[in-house]
């Protein structure tokens, strides 16, 4: 089970969302309810648009419990969790780590000058068919005083930015809590208008890099900075994202690397006993043509 939110909150409303919830039903859901509960999500949508609720003054919180739990007959399984779901000390955050900042100062540029230098260092083709890597606020022509990278462009990463001195921002995720980063979805949610004020005020540009990171092969950095972070670079083959490791059991594999992440929970479908030594690496939402088992 995995929590986003104080594990103190008090809770009276429970939104009930069994299976796989888009962002939209969450949009709708959360104004009305204290916690969502919920099988499964897209990890780039409705957690950071329950956590930018949360760093806005928010007291609101999600649960999710896994789409098999939550599909029971009659999502019986699920309302049994919502019956136990009251606040006790027992409960942990599962999440540990946020938006991931970087700064860099620099001379007086302005966005549309980073993003071409951005594209004129890429190492390939720049794809301008990406309907994902643009600008999602401000425009080419602001100043740039600093620029922030991170995985999600979070209310919390955007007061990081402007602390750090930075009022340009290149997030890998969406801005706007769902993928084609759509303006209506979100327009009529609080938490939008507030983001985008506080944006307005600080004179910030956001440009995505999202798609043409991942068309670089070995050298996207989304799984080289994973590789690491596990600590099996040395291990990787002539494969694309292949690495053969030492043999071990899954659950030791799976122990290392909750160890090595210095997370709280870590999921895993096997046997724990299983010996292995090939690992496939993914990063964000694996699907069957992007996976192989043999």
């Amino acid at each position: 089970m995995r929590i986003v939110g104080d594990p103190k909150l008090s809770i009276r409303t429970v939104a009930l969302l069994p299976g796989s919830t888009p962002i939209d039903a969450s949009l709708k859901a959360l104004p009305d309810a204290d916690v969502i509960l919920a099988g499964e999500v897209r990890e780039w949508e409705t957690p950071e648009y329950v956590r930018d609720t949360i760093d806005m003054g928010g007291k609101k919180a999600l649960v999710l419990v896994g789409r098999i739990v939550s599909e029971g007959p009659r999502h019986a399984a699920l309302r049994a969790v919502d019956e136990d779901a009251r606040p006790r000390g027992d409960l942990h955050m599962a999440a540990v780590n946020r938006s991931l900042l970087e700064t860099h100062s620099m001379s007086t540029l302005t966005a549309s000058e980073v993003v071409d230098r951005m594209k004129a260092n890429h190492g390939i083709p720049w794809s301008e068919r990406s309907k994902r890597d643009t600008f999602k606020f401000g425009g080419p022509d602001t100043v740039v005083k600093g620029i922030a990278t991170a995985m999600f462009c979070s209310y919390q990463l955007l007061e990081r930015a402007v602390a750090a001195g930075c009022n340009m921002i290149i997030p890998h995720e969406d801005t706007y809590w769902n993928d084609a980063d759509a303006i209506p979805l979100v327009s009529g949610d609080p938490g939008y208008q507030k983001k985008v004020d506080f944006m307005r005020e600080h004179d910030i540009v956001i440009y995505r890099m999202h798609d043409n990171v991942h068309a670089m092969g070995k050298a996207d950095f989304t799984y080289i900075g994973l590789a690491r972070a596990l600590g099996i670079t040395q291990y990787e083959t002539s494969t694309l994202h292949h690495f053969l490791l030492p043999e071990t059991t899954l659950g030791d594999l799976a122990a290392t690397f909750q160890k090595r992440l210095g997370d709280k929970a870590l999921r895993i479908v096997g046997d724990p006993k299983a010996k292995m030594s090939r690992l496939q690496l993914g990063v964000a939402m694996q699907r069957p043509t992007s996976t192989t088992l043999a």
